[in-house]
C-alpha cells in the first residue's frame, strides 16, 4: 500500500514508469527502453559477449544489438568456411585412398610383383604430399603399358 502511494502522489502512472527496489523512477520507463535493453540484454546473452560498457540511450542499445548479430554472424561464416575446408581435405583424402586401394587391387589382379607394387604405391604417396593430382589418365602415362 505504501508503495502504491508514493506512485500516485508522485504523479506518475504504474502504466508509464519502471520502478527500482526502492521505488524510484529508473530510466527504463518508457516502452520503447523496455524493448530495446531486453532485446540487448538477451542478444548479448546469447552471443556470451561479456562485459561491455552499458549503453544509455534506446539507439545505442538497438545499434549494439545489431553489431552484436552482424559480429555473431561474421563469426559464423568464417567458422563454417573452416568445417568446409576441412570436409574438402578429408573428402579428397577419401578419394585418394579409394583409388590407391582400387589400384592395389589391380595391380593384385594383375600379379605384379610386391616390389614394383610397393614403389608404385610410395608413388602415389609421393604424389599426394606433393599435392599433386591423382587423375587416372596422367597416371597411366607413366606406367608401363604390360600393367
Amino acid at each position: 500500500a505504501t508503495r502504491m502511494s508514493r506512485i500516485s502522489m508522485a504523479g506518475v502512472t504504474s502504466s508509464t514508469a519502471s520502478l527500482d527496489i526502492d521505488g524510484n523512477a529508473t530510466k527504463y520507463g518508457a516502452l520503447s527502453m523496455k524493448y530495446a535493453y531486453s532485446l540487448y540484454w538477451s542478444t548479448q546473452t546469447m552471443t556470451t559477449i561479456g562485459e561491455v560498457q552499458q549503453p544509455s540511450e534506446v539507439w545505442e542499445y538497438f545499434y549494439l544489438t545489431f553489431v552484436f548479430l552482424v559480429g555473431v554472424m561474421i563469426f559464423a561464416s568464417v567458422v563454417g568456411s573452416i568445417g568446409n575446408v576441412i570436409t574438402n581435405l578429408r573428402a579428397n583424402r577419401n578419394l585418394f585412398q579409394d583409388r590407391l586401394d582400387n589400384l592395389k587391387e589391380y595391380m593384385g589382379y594383375r600379379k605384379v610383383g610386391k616390389d614394383l607394387s610397393n614403389r608404385i604405391i610410395r608413388w602415389f604417396d609421393y604424389l599426394w604430399a606433393q599435392n599433386h593430382t591423382f587423375e587416372e589418365e596422367d597416371v597411366l602415362k607413366y606406367l608401363p603399358d604390360k600393367l
